[in-house]
């Protein structure tokens, strides 16, 4: 197996000996819609963005405005609940990435202990504009798309016993 990494930053990126690089995941099938669902967060720790999730689909109600190579946050104001043996994966609309635009983690992964993280499991996307231009997304946009699937864990995979408190980059933390 070959890994390609990608340093899009402007300033120097080192892996070390021991940094973890990438996660892998055995996927086995897609959840059937019955078996998860997106909740509002009750108190959001930010003012959430205004978004309108159908189906699987996270849609924009307002414009965003990103300059040339710019990195927001966006604070959904929902979480997720999904089966333990399943994990969420968002990933940013085609005609958006056709654009230039992308989540800066490539792909989200969101799993099942995520729903009772210290921020009550409120998703945020980090969206990144890696064009010399600015460019605006409008509202009624798709932002990005979800899918559940279920996983195989590896036989040596030991489950955490500490409850979750972070987002972004927090497994095994």
């Amino acid at each position: 197996m070959e890994f390609y990494l990608m340093n899009i930053g402007s300033e120097p990126y080192i892996i070390q000996v021991g940094d973890r690089v990438a996660q892998l995941v055995v996927v086995k099938e897609e959840r059937e819609k019955e078996e998860w669902a997106f909740e509002q967060v009750e108190k959001p720790d930010t003012e959430p963005f205004p978004l309108t999730i159908n189906e699987n689909t996270l849609v924009l109600n307002d414009n965003i405005q990103l300059r040339s190579f710019e990195k927001i946050k966006i604070p959904t104001g929902f979480k997720v609940k999904i089966p333990d043996d399943s994990v969420l994966f968002v990933n940013i609309s085609i005609d958006l990435s056709n654009q230039g635009v992308y989540l800066s983690n490539g792909t989200g992964v969101i799993d099942s202990d995520y729903y009772d993280a210290d921020n009550e499991g409120h998703i945020y996307l980090v969206i990144e504009n890696l064009n010399a231009h600015s460019l605006e997304i409008k509202s009624g946009e798709t932002l990005a798309t979800t899918t559940v699937k279920t996983f195989s864990a590896p036989p040596d995979d030991e489950p955490k016993q500490q409850k979750r408190t972070g987002g972004r980059g927090s497994t095994g933390k």
